[in-house]
């Protein structure tokens, strides 16, 4: 339980959301090309069993939920500072888009207008709905909100996508069409991220952890439909009236449980291995400006510290000394078996002073603090705004998580995280 936790956490967090959108979008991409192409090629509307109009709803369906993938991702570079407010609404609208997408391609194969003017009434009502709460949450960000999760508007977002994949549910399994127990499980799936998500959200996150992965395993199965579908639309070899050159190859087939465990497999490797070597970090308060910026998310190298000590000037994370549970990021300025003297704001190490360019301000405070063999004396840069070792004393070795190395986000920040290297005053 302890690990999955972990999971959901890793991917309610950026970048490895964003990396989920991407492993769903290269997952989709090839079924969208070939459906489309496909349409593109087949015999005109009307022939025998309706292979045009069907390979169009394929076509239709399989770009569509490539482009409603992309959607998210292509708004977050687009409105930079403004992420917060634009991309955990449209993240939900895009997810209840997607499972209208799945419902009408799995349970309505074949051209039925009813059908077409559901989706295309419903899917009115989602970009309605999202352009009200565009409005309302923007309002909640400029009154000091800074996370989606748990707000009013996003439970409302998942209480109508679990009454949409209920609904779908239904009637998947009342219309029973080729492949409906294939969209029944992958509906059953998403069903079970999304209440997951609606009992235990994590609240300091803007995406949904456990609807993203669910997703990631998910969707993918949609895929073998898509393939096979599309193979089944086309002309067998041999039948009549087909030219042999204009003959598709066939198209590679996978089993819905060996798509799922790829996918899943993928995950977990790519997981443990950023896991065990970068952290990841969210700025918070002002503590370390300007070096460093509230909700700014940081790489941390967890890594170089077990293979060299750690050096004065470093920006570091770690556990805090009198709550574990907390983890802070500042600045090295005294190592171990040092004596820190900070007097009139200047601060002086083992009788040597230091400048220091990077301090927003001399500190207000004065101090002698002595290192012990195991111990770094760590300061925020903002020095009079920050919880730090002239508070709470220094940090010891163990309690380091590793040293910040890259900024990811957001975009306009991005950039590797500048240490000082200290000159000993003339």
């Amino acid at each position: 339980m302890p690990i999955l936790i972990d999971v959901l956490a890793l991917v309610s967090q950026p970048p490895i959301g964003w990396i989920c959108h991407l492993v769903i979008l290269a997952s989709l991409e090839v079924p969208a090309a070939i459906t489309f192409s496909d349409w593109r090629r087949g015999p005109p509307s009307g022939e025998p069993g309706g292979r045009r109009d069907e390979s169009a709803r394929l076509a239709f369906g399989a770009v569509g939920l490539f482009l409603l993938r992309l959607i998210p991702i292509v708004a977050a570079l687009l409105t930079e500072g403004a992420v917060v407010v634009v991309t955990p609404p449209l993240d939900r609208a895009v997810s209840a888009l997607t499972t209208l997408f799945l419902i009408w391609v799995f349970a309505f194969p074949e051209p039925l207008r009813q059908a077409d003017a559901a989706l295309a009434g419903l899917s009115f009502g989602v970009l309605a709905a999202l352009g009200v709460t565009w409005g309302l949450w923007a309002q909640e960000v400029a009154a000091g909100a800074a996370y989606y999760n748990r707000s009013v508007l996003e439970t409302n977002w998942e209480i109508a996508n679990i009454l949409l994949l209920v609904g779908g549910i239904g009637l998947f399994s009342q219309r029973r069409k080729p492949y409906w127990s294939t969209g029944l499980w992958l509906l059953a799936l998403l069903l079970a991220g999304h209440m997951a998500h609606y009992l235990f959200p994590f609240g300091d996150a803007n995406v949904p952890g456990a609807v993203r992965l669910v997703e990631v395993i998910g969707l993918p199965l949609a895929t073998t439909v898509f393939y096979r579908r599309a193979g089944a639309a086309r002309p067998a070899v041999g039948a009549v009236g087909a030219v042999e050159s204009e003959l598709p190859r066939p198209l590679p087939q996978k089993s819905p449980l060996r798509q799922v465990f790829e996918t899943f497999l993928i995950t977990a490797v790519f997981y443990v291995a950023i896991d065990l070597t970068l952290g990841r970090f969210q700025v918070e308060g002002p503590s370390m400006e300007p070096s460093l910026y509230a909700r700014q998310y940081l790489l941390v190298d967890k890594v170089s510290y077990l293979l060299s000590k750690p050096q004065r000037g470093d920006i570091i994370v770690f556990h805090h000394p009198l709550r574990p549970e907390r983890d802070l990021i500042k600045r090295i300025v005294g190592l171990p078996g040092e004596t820190i003297l900070i007097e009139s704001g200047v601060l002086s190490v083992n009788g040597q002073r230091f400048d220091e360019p990077y301090v927003s301000a001399l500190a207000d405070y004065s101090g002698v603090w002595t290192l012990g063999t195991q111990q770094y004396f760590v300061l925020g840069d903002n020095r009079n705004i920050s919880s730090d070792s002239h508070l709470w004393g220094p940090v010891d070795r163990g309690q380091l998580i590793g040293r910040a190395i890259f900024i990811y986000w957001p975009p306009l920040t991005w950039g590797p995280v500048y240490h000082y290297t200290y000159a000993t005053a003339p």
